[in-house]
């Protein structure tokens, strides 16, 4: 693992951020190259995704924050370095989703067919990020016998220390790719039309509540259930609902 790529004495490149950077420039493309054959306005499109990325990351950092609030009061500084990793993909997603649902519904684009050209590349994108996560040594999981030992200056290396734990990070990444591929040949068949974006949200809270179990760096909070386990419920049962509702929403 190797949290960082090159050191300068004026400048630090980390490897989560090079890989979250990538992560997006993947979903990013399939977004745009998707949209064209649903002939969607390419300026208004070239907008939503430069809207979505930044809700998303002010998303998914503001999130981190709050859940680990007493760390970043004692350490304000970092609240900003955003590039050494710390992002809940929950937050982001809630920003871009909220931010997205208000850009087409005032532009009066269809939520459906941006959501289906979106879904596969999220998932695709989401799975090259937690490689990151994993090559940062965030995201880890709970001691295992043929697991893997993190450096010591690792997130994953400070909780514990010199121990194997399971490698959480390639499951995610290995699950989330194998959705991104389901969701892209559904689009290609034209299989659940309107839907692909609410059934990735159905298969990744599935995803992210048995995952829990395995992780190392999150406890429980209400009957023995973790936050992001709470979270995972009820974004399934919205995105049943979305799932529902769907079709009339072209």
């Amino acid at each position: 693992m190797h949290r960082i790529i090159l050191k300068l004495p004026f400048l630090t490149i980390y490897t989560w951020g090079v890989i979250a950077a990538l992560g997006f420039g993947v979903a990013i493309l399939y977004f745009i190259t998707s949209t064209k054959k649903y002939n969607l306005p390419r300026y208004l499109m070239l907008n939503l995704v430069v809207g979505i990325v930044i809700f998303s990351i002010v998303g998914a950092r503001v999130f981190y924050i709050l859940i680990h609030l007493n760390y970043y009061i004692l350490y304000p500084i970092e609240i900003f370095q955003s590039w050494k990793g710390g992002m809940v993909f929950y937050g982001g997603l809630f920003f871009a989703l909220t931010f997205s649902i208000f850009y087409i519904k005032t532009h009066n684009l269809s939520l459906g067919k941006i959501a289906d050209c979106a879904a596969p590349g999220i998932a695709f994108g989401f799975s090259i990020g937690r490689i990151g996560c994993f090559l940062n040594g965030c995201c880890y999981g709970i001691p295992f016998s043929f697991g893997f030992v993190f450096p010591p200056t690792s997130p994953a290396g400070k909780a514990f220390p010199h121990q194997t734990l399971f490698p959480t990070q390639l499951l995610s990444s290995f699950n989330l790719f194998i959705m991104g591929l389901v969701l892209h040949l559904f689009k290609k068949e034209g299989i659940a039309k309107y839907k692909l974006l609410p059934l990735f949200l159905i298969l990744y809270s599935v995803h992210r509540f048995f995952i829990e179990f395995l992780r190392g760096d999150t406890y429980p909070v209400f009957f023995n259930l973790t936050l992001f386990q709470i979270v995972s419920i009820i974004l399934a049962v919205f995105s049943l609902i979305w799932w529902r509702i769907a079709t009339d929403l072209p």
